[in-house]
């Protein structure tokens, strides 16, 4: 399946894309959290004033400080094993 396009801020549309972003990963099985996130959040775009993209940079942001030990282990993480722990309980 073809990736998405980028979600361009609109309210309207944010539940369409998040499904095919869902459908996109299932049948490219992409199943590593981080993948997900990190794909996502790259896709987000624009928004009035800018505010989608905003907001995608901020959770980028705190993403960063675990973001390599995440990417680093090749099974499921247990979060609360992580010496960064990420700013969500799953």
């Amino acid at each position: 399946m073809k990736e998405p396009d980028d979600f361009e801020g609109s309210p309207d549309e944010v539940r369409a894309w998040c499904r095919r972003m869902t459908l996109f990963f299932q049948s490219n099985d992409i199943s590593k959290e981080w993948e997900r996130i990190e794909m996502a959040l790259g896709k987000i775009k624009g928004g009035k004033d800018n505010w989608a993209q905003r907001w995608a940079d901020t959770q980028i942001r705190k993403f960063l400080p675990f973001q390599k030990e995440w990417k680093e282990t090749n099974r499921d993480l247990d979060i609360l094993t992580m010496t960064n722990k990420p700013p969500f309980e799953t």
